[in-house]
């Protein structure tokens, strides 16, 4: 081969590239085919996706677990060991959280597919819960925090979409309700707010 000026260069085929051996129609053949693979790759990704998020939906779990959800966060105390294992019955999937936040260690996901719920459960140390909240197609529904005894710390009137409507109490680690206010569509009610002294 001859450089530019006319000098000759010393080379081999094992140097040149691929792509100066071949003719044009060869190269824009195999541009397409190339186009085509990555282009069924990708498809065949997105159907594999749509597969396994694409639950079908099962309006009479989620109402169970609506109701179950309901009549656990309006205990005043709960039993951590019996709670953790009901939930995870129901619950078809079970990870840690992924999302970011500054409290540690990580909550655990107790996530029930068919019926587009979740429990989202802080355990410190593991087996104590020390919060927790319920989903509902992605909606936060009910939240609560709790003493290392099982008993709530505060607990909301919500409505079935989470919005906090209704009557709000606090408590202290023995049970005595030490505050007692009102919601309406997620904001405290003027003048509603009453602390109460444990005799």
């Amino acid at each position: 081969l001859f450089g530019r000026n006319g000098f000759k260069i010393r080379t081999s085929f094992s140097c040149i590239p691929l792509w100066l051996m071949l003719d044009t129609k060869t190269i824009i053949n195999m541009k397409h085919r190339i186009i085509y693979f990555f282009s069924f790759l990708s498809l065949f990704a997105c159907n594999q996706t749509i597969k396994t998020s694409d639950a079908k939906f099962d309006q009479d779990k989620q109402t169970k677990l609506s109701n179950f959800a309901k009549a656990l966060f309006c205990k005043d105390k709960i039993n951590f060991k019996e709670t953790l294992d009901s939930i995870k019955t129901i619950a078809d999937i079970i990870q840690i959280d992924t999302a970011q936040y500054v409290r540690t260690p990580k909550a655990n996901l107790y996530i029930t597919t068919t019926a587009k719920t979740q429990f989202q459960i802080f355990e410190n140390p593991k087996g104590t819960i020390t919060a927790m909240t319920f989903y509902k197609n992605g909606k936060k529904i009910y939240v609560a925090e709790y003493f290392k005894n099982g008993q709530i710390i505060c607990k909301f009137s919500v409505t079935e979409n989470g919005v906090r409507d209704g009557k709000y109490n606090c408590y202290n680690e023995d049970g005595f309700c030490n505050m007692t206010s009102y919601y309406k569509n997620n904001n405290i009610v003027a003048d509603s707010t009453k602390y109460f002294e444990n005799k």
